[in-house]
């Protein structure tokens, strides 16, 4: 059967979200063993970054979903391999639910992301405490957003979260963060995507519309 240009480029793209999230992680070991100072973290952080600018092509952002150890981007699965595996279990045991990625990061700010995917819990610091003290980082052109109900275990409780639609104080940081149109509704669009009934359908659908540009 021979396959139509669309989905041959959908097939392309996903080669390059899969080939760029598997070097996240080792991109972020890599950058762990230098100083702040040395020159090769830029040096690694331009190279991820431009990996980045590749990968997004014609769109402005790219989105994860840490999904446990799996990952998630365009209602698509990724395939796990190791890096991938190791890149997701490091933001889910950190409470990170997703990811959003856009053309406005820096290379400054990848090597404060990088920098996200290796914090550990230590001696020092629990992991309660790392968990608080990463939702008060701010990356310009990136977003982090936190499991709601993530406890220390490193499980979600969804049970004990708060009600369908309500909004947590890291929703509305995430809200009054958004610095375009595509990544404030993106985050609508996640909210209204937990509610139920025929009228929340409906929006639902309006806003995945105006994100795929069927919409103006």
């Amino acid at each position: 059967m021979e396959i139509s240009s669309e989905q041959a480029a959908a097939k392309q793209k996903k080669v390059l979200v899969e080939n760029f999230t598997g070097s996240l992680y080792p991109s972020a070991k890599m950058l762990s063993l230098y100083a702040p100072e040395h020159p090769m973290v830029i040096q690694i952080a331009e190279r991820v970054t431009n990996a980045l600018l590749k990968t997004l092509g014609q769109d402005t952002t790219l989105t994860f979903e840490i999904k446990g150890k799996s990952v998630v981007s365009g209602e698509e699965a990724l395939t796990d391999t190791k890096d991938i595996t190791a890149f997701a279990g490091a933001l889910h045991t950190l409470g990170i639910g997703s990811v959003i990625l856009t053309n406005r990061l820096t290379k400054e700010g990848m090597v404060d992301f990088l920098r996200v995917i290796m914090r550990r819990a230590d001696d020092k610091n629990t992991l309660t405490d790392l968990q608080k003290e990463i939702q008060k980082i701010t990356i310009d052109g990136l977003q982090l957003i936190f499991i709601l109900s993530f406890v220390v275990t490193g499980e979600s409780d969804e049970a004990a979260g708060p009600k369908p639609g309500e909004l947590s104080e890291e929703q509305v940081q995430a809200f009054i963060s958004a610095e375009t149109l595509p990544d404030f509704l993106y985050l609508l669009f996640k909210q209204v995507d937990v509610l139920h009934g025929k009228q929340a359908e409906n929006i639902a659908t309006q806003l995945d519309n105006i994100l795929h540009r069927e919409l103006s």
